[in-house]
C-alpha cells in the first residue's frame, strides 16, 4: 500500500502485531522506497502535514546512501520458477515468493486459429540482504535469463524496513 513516510513505522508496528509477524512461518512485511508515482495519488499522501523539509547540506552528509536489503523479481515463463529457485539457492537465497502473472501488449498477443493466446509468467520474489543481492541475480541469469527457455526478466528494488525474516534479520 501507499503509505506517508511519517506513517509507515505505526503501520509497521500495527501490522506486525495484528499478524504477528514476529512469528516464524507468519509472513514478511516490508517497506519499498517510491522513486515514481502515477499523479492519481490519493489526496491523503500529498496532505501538508506528511511534507518533509529538505535535509540541510549537514543532514544529507549523514543520511544512509545504502538499503540494507533488496528485493530480487525475476519475470519468467510458467513453469520457471523452480529452475529459478535451484539457481538462487546455491548463490545465498532462502526461499522466494511466485506471483502467477501474464503478459499484456499487443506485441506479446498472437493470434491462432481465432484464439487470442496471451503467455503466462511467474514472478519470483526474493528478498536478500544487500551483499547476496548480484550473485543471486547473476545465478539466475545465468541459468534463467533472457538467453534460457525461462526467458527471464530480473531487476530489484530497494528495501528500507523488513519485519518477518527472523533468520535474514540474524546476518
Amino acid at each position: 500500500t501507499l503509505v506517508p513516510e511519517p506513517c509507515v513505522g505505526k503501520i509497521l508496528r500495527l501490522t506486525a502485531e495484528k499478524f504477528q509477524i514476529h512469528r516464524p512461518g507468519q509472513g514478511i512485511l516490508f517497506t519499498v522506497p517510491l522513486s515514481g508515482v502515477s499523479a492519481q495519488i490519493p489526496p491523503v499522501l500529498i496532505k501538508p502535514e506528511y511534507e518533509k523539509e529538505e535535509p540541510t547540506m549537514e543532514e544529507a552528509k549523514t543520511t544512509p546512501k545504502g538499503h540494507p536489503y533488496h528485493l530480487v523479481l525475476a519475470i519468467v515463463n510458467r513453469g520457471c520458477s523452480e529452475q529459478v529457485m535451484e539457481a538462487a539457492r546455491p548463490a545465498g537465497a532462502r526461499g522466494g515468493t511466485v506471483i502467477l502473472a501474464r503478459r499484456v501488449g499487443y506485441e506479446d498477443v498472437q493470434n491462432m486459429l481465432g484464439f487470442t493466446l496471451q503467455p503466462e509468467k511467474e514472478i519470483v520474489a526474493i528478498l536478500l540482504p544487500q551483499e547476496q543481492k548480484l550473485p543471486v541475480m547473476q545465478a539466475i541469469n545465468r541459468e534463467a535469463g533472457l538467453k534460457t527457455d525461462c526467458q527471464g526478466v530480473l531487476f530489484s528494488l530497494p528495501v528500507d524496513d523488513i519485519m518477518g525474516l527472523q533468520e535474514l534479520l540474524k546476518k
